[in-house]
């Protein structure tokens, strides 16, 4: 039975790398080793996940993108498809409350293939009716809301009143910006 040593490297990229074999032996044979090239080519499946695809209206961020298997030296572009069908970049500050289009694919990559017509990978981001509590000063809570006629409703889940009450500034004061609401 052959004994033998394999030390492993993790590459950074794909590339072409040189193989070394040594320290392969057994008694009943005498082996020699060859030279040889390991290429590593970037890899063609992939997955973009989004998140932050459920947001509320007055407490507005972009979505935001990973790639899986993990690779810290992909770019990911996100765009997003509004009312008049083009792909932007940034979401507008007057947003409508609805779900619109989003996609993200990527630009470069050392170990993930890119395409000259884009590999894209589409979801939906929803706006929703909502108001947000400031908590602290720094820090905002959102809530649902609905508006019914000139009154706006707001719906506090049990966790968010506990956030609520642990979170009351000095003041004693807490700020509800229903903005978002309409």
């Amino acid at each position: 039975t052959p004994l033998y040593e394999i030390n492993y490297k993790q590459f950074d990229k794909a590339g072409e790398y040189e193989i070394t074999v040594d320290k392969l032996t057994a008694d009943n044979y005498e082996i020699t080793f060859k030279p040889g090239k390991l290429t590593v080519k970037k890899a063609e499946v992939y997955n973009i996940e989004f998140s932050n695809l459920s947001q509320r209206k007055g407490k507005i961020s972009e979505v935001t993108a990973s790639v899986t298997p993990k690779d810290d030296t992909s770019k990911i572009k996100i765009e997003y498809q509004f009312t008049d069908g083009v792909w932007v970049d940034t979401i507008p500050s007057d947003i409508g409350i609805g779900e619109y289009k989003v996609r993200a694919y990527i630009t470069e990559s050392e170990n993930l293939a890119t395409y000259e017509t884009p590999k894209y990978f589409e979801s939906t981001l929803e706006i929703k009716a909502g108001a947000v509590v400031n908590l602290d000063g720094n820090s905002d809570l959102s809530i649902d809301s609905n508006v019914i006629g000139d009154n706006v409703e707001f719906s506090i889940p049990d966790e968010a009143v506990e956030e609520i009450i642990n979170n009351v500034p000095e003041s004693g004061e807490i700020v509800i910006d229903a903005t978002g609401s309409t």
